[in-house]
């Protein structure tokens, strides 16, 4: 990388996008865990301890490595990607115009395939704590969320995903609190036991 794109990177990087960089990333994070968690509901639990940590372990580090190439893909792009509202399209349509046809394919596939899986669990929710039936829930759902079908993609994430950020980015200390308070109600009820055994 030469003088003048050190030049337009520092530029690019400075102001509010580099301070915030760290707060985006952690609503990013939080945002795609409270989507997952309508899902993930409606699986059967993992059996041991053991299994989930290790493919917890596993997908993210699988899902790390594929944002890091990511990046790298889209930062020999800038700052051109930031005029485009899917930077994706514009780099695989770099490599050829076939390539970018089959990544708008496999986008709008995951799109779809995302959609699907979040409306059912979603309605699945709503109709459980309703008491309505699915049906009508899902045709109520689908209605009220035509609507934001029409907006900008843009525009969507840079409001919505910061919303559901939040949302997910509590729900992710709730969690977290909750089982560091089981840890330390265990580690009390051993200390008890071990202190109640040498009184013996």
């Amino acid at each position: 990388m030469d003088g003048s794109q050190a030049e337009v990177y520092t530029v690019y990087l400075s102001g509010n996008a580099q301070q915030l960089w760290v707060l985006s990333a952690i609503l990013y994070v939080a945002y795609n865990f409270a989507l997952a968690m309508v899902v993930l509901t409606e699986y059967q639990s993992v059996s041991r301890r053991r299994d989930g940590i290790i493919g917890a372990a596993w997908g993210g580090f699988l899902l790390g490595l594929l944002v890091v190439l990511n990046y790298l893909a889209l930062s020999r792009f800038l700052p051109i990607i930031t005029h485009y509202q899917v930077p994706m399209l514009y780099v695989a349509g770099q490599i050829s115009i076939y390539t970018k046809y089959v990544y708008t394919v496999v986008l709008w596939l995951g799109i779809l395939t995302t959609a699907i899986a979040n409306t059912y669990g979603f309605t699945q929710r709503i109709a459980e704590f309703s008491g309505f039936s699915y049906s009508w829930c899902l045709i109520m759902c689908s209605t009220l969320a035509l609507p934001l079908s029409m907006q900008d993609f843009s525009l969507l994430v840079g409001r919505i995903y910061p919303i559901f950020g939040m949302l997910g980015l509590i729900i992710v200390i709730v969690i977290i609190g909750q089982a560091g308070k089981d840890i330390l109600q265990r580690m009390y009820y051993n200390i008890c036991q071990l202190y109640w055994g040498l009184r013996r």
